[in-house]
């Protein structure tokens, strides 16, 4: 299918991915495919809503420099399923500038999160040895990276009332209630390890999202220090 051939066909950015541990630009480089074979959406309507880096002009130089590959490996793939494409696949083609390709990093920069998938059991193997493997990236499970919409619009506590679970062990997402909540209440969720002390925690938030905590946890913790 296209879907299967696309993020085959975009070996620059792979490499690109491979070679720094960033895992956004495949991600924007598939949504890019979705768009320019089906043609079925606005390139940003589906992630408009969600919030974003602020990134000042002029777009930071690594961004630019992996637009230029997406855009490469997206003309590639165009040219060799051309047969396939639904529409003018070209005219779609420059919808995506520059300043797409950065409203989209910004969004998958703030909304991503992973997504850990673990592998049953054998039978010589315990719970520890899994939670090892999985750590350090080994045989018992595999990682990814996902965006998922619902789950963006939620805002941050360090005691949440909401979890995201996989319970299917696979990409789908459920949300549930890790407590009672009350009608009316703000339904939240933990972006960080909300195990960690308070400084640490802010520190996190605010250079990763860029936000004081200011949670009914952090606001008791932060009562109680000398």
């Amino acid at each position: 299918t296209l879907e299967e051939r696309g993020p085959a066909g975009f070996p620059a950015v792979q490499q690109h991915c491979l070679a720094t541990g960033d895992k956004f630009p495949l991600l924007a480089a598939r949504l890019a495919a979705g768009f320019v074979y089906s043609g079925n959406a606005e390139p940003l309507q589906d992630m408009a809503q969600l919030v974003h880096a602020r990134v000042p002009p002029p777009p930071p130089p690594p961004w630019v420099q992996v637009y230029g590959l997406v855009k490469q490996d997206l003309s590639g793939c165009v040219t060799s399923l051309a047969a396939h494409l639904r529409g003018d696949a070209e005219s779609r083609m420059q919808q995506l500038t520059l300043e797409w390709f950065v409203g989209v990093m910004g969004r998958l920069h703030l909304n991503t999160i992973r997504v850990d998938c673990i592998l049953p059991l054998g039978p010589s193997q315990s719970l520890a040895d899994m939670a090892a493997a999985v750590i350090s990236g080994g045989p018992a499970g595999f990682s990814g990276s996902a965006c998922y919409l619902l789950s963006s619009i939620f805002n941050h506590s360090c005691e949440p009332n909401v979890e995201l679970t996989w319970p299917a062990n696979n990409s789908r997402l459920e949300v549930r209630a890790a407590r009672q909540i009350d009608a009316g209440e703000e339904l939240t969720i933990a972006y960080i390890d909300v195990g960690m002390p308070l400084h640490s925690r802010r520190q996190k938030l605010l250079f990763s999202y860029g936000f004081k905590c200011e949670c009914s946890a952090c606001l008791s913790e932060d009562s109680k220090t000398p």
